[in-house]
């Protein structure tokens, strides 16, 4: 024993008072150690403010009814961050340290309409409108932009850091980059939303990529890949619909589609007779997967620019001290060492931001596990496969009725796509 001992006066004055009751005394004690505590942010709006309906008095959901829409003013605090703190390690009586769990930080991000307090703290509205918090962790507070039209050749691509209404439709090659979106329909047209995309018709042979969740009446010929959830009124067909969170088509039919959804899958109808066998995906985030795939992509690409713009730096500095220029060349060879210069250390903070980001979608998919369930109230026909986390299945017969669920075999130790109820 090396640490923690007590004094001789305190062991002789035990012996002579608790020894005698207790028959113990304590002659060393170690150092406990302190636990700390991982930094958290409380967001002062709704984060989540969209509900998968609302229940009326006779116990059925309106999915149309979404829940109310946060607003907030200029100077509104929108966010407070509560740091992260160390724990300390403690020794026991042996001298050797008492570990304690690591702790984690939480980054306060910001974005359009918001400001950072100068103690890092606290988040800020800097303008009214809409509060959005993305999946990636970044507060920003959306105006609005309405245009009365279609998105087309009079307005051409939209590029806004808000919220857009369309009344008419976008159309076949034209892009929108917005918030959150809202529009009448899209017909060969491409989204890229932060929050959520809600289409009072269809969407034809387009393309949507959204942070938020997406409602529409029927897909056709369309990708689609979004974080929150997927709401279809009618039907799917012949798309393919990636979402982290759930499938809901409790009216619709699929037809010849893949969808995938993290957190189950609900539907009247799956397949046709006349149709391509329907692939549907449970448990696992396809999303977050062909995220991730892109990032990577896209830093491969930047880290080959990268080394490349370095060796070309480091050549050129290199004859720069071994030949002599005249001053005017030795002036435009400084100019272009300059830019280079900026241009590495841009791609090195494009990089960084990349990865940051990265890592933030690959946290938040960790947070929830799956749930790979299927759910069908109609019928599902045969020859539908079926993939969940850890098994698959391709089904020999249609069924009516039908909730499908992956279980774990307990006595055989194996996974496997259960019937849990047919009728």
């Amino acid at each position: 024993i090396q640490f923690g001992i007590i004094g001789i006066e305190e062991i002789v004055g035990s012996l002579n008072s608790d020894f005698k009751k207790n028959n113990s005394i304590a002659v060393a004690k170690g150092k406990p150690s302190l636990p700390g505590y991982d930094a958290s942010i409380v967001y002062r709006f709704d984060t989540d403010h969209l509900k998968a309906g609302v229940v009326d008095e006779e116990g059925r959901i309106d999915y149309r009814e979404r829940g109310e829409i946060p607003r907030v003013k200029s100077g509104d605090l929108l966010a407070t961050k509560k740091p992260m703190k160390k724990g300390k390690p403690g020794i026991d009586v042996f001298f050797n340290p008492i570990p304690v769990p690591e702790t984690d930080d939480i980054s306060l991000k910001y974005g359009e309409g918001t400001r950072l307090s100068d103690d890092g703290l606290k988040v800020y509205a800097t303008i009214d409108g809409q509060p959005v918090l993305a999946r990636t962790g970044t507060i920003s507070v959306y105006a609005e932009l309405i245009i009365k039209g279609n998105v087309d050749f009079n307005t051409g691509n939209i590029d806004f850091e808000g919220n857009v209404h369309v009344n008419g439709a976008i159309l076949n090659g034209f892009v929108v980059k917005c918030g959150n979106l809202n529009a009448k329909e899209v017909v060969g047209g491409k989204i890229l939303a932060i929050g959520n995309v809600t289409i009072q018709g269809g969407v034809i042979g387009s393309n949507i990529k959204t942070e938020g969740s997406i409602k529409a009446k029927f897909f056709t010929d369309s990708n689609i890949k979004c974080f929150g959830d997927v709401i279809v009124d009618k039907e799917v067909i012949n798309s393919k619909i990636r979402s982290s969170g759930k499938f809901i088509a409790k009216r619709g039919k699929i037809i010849s589609s893949f969808i995938s959804a993290k957190m189950g899958f609900e539907s009247k109808e799956v397949g046709t007779d006349v149709s391509h066998p329907c692939k549907i995906n449970v448990g696992l985030d396809e999303n977050v997967k062909k995220r991730i795939q892109a990032f990577n992509h896209i830093l491969n690409d930047k880290k080959k620019t990268l080394e490349s713009l370095q060796k070309s730096y480091e050549k050129q500095m290199k004859s720069l001290k071994t030949i002599n220029y005249s001053m005017s060349k030795q002036k435009l060879l400084d100019k272009k060492n300059e830019h280079n210069l900026s241009v590495i250390e841009a791609i090195i903070k494009e990089i960084e931001s990349i990865n940051s980001e990265k890592h933030a979608i690959r946290k938040w998919s960790k947070k929830e596990k799956g749930n790979p369930f299927i759910n069908v109230t109609g019928f599902i026909l045969q020859g539908t496969k079926l993939f969940g986390i850890h098994s698959s299945t391709t089904l020999r017969e249609t069924m009516h009725n039908v909730t499908i669920k992956e279980i774990k075999q307990a006595e055989k130790k194996f996974w496997t796509m259960r019937i849990l109820e047919s009728k």
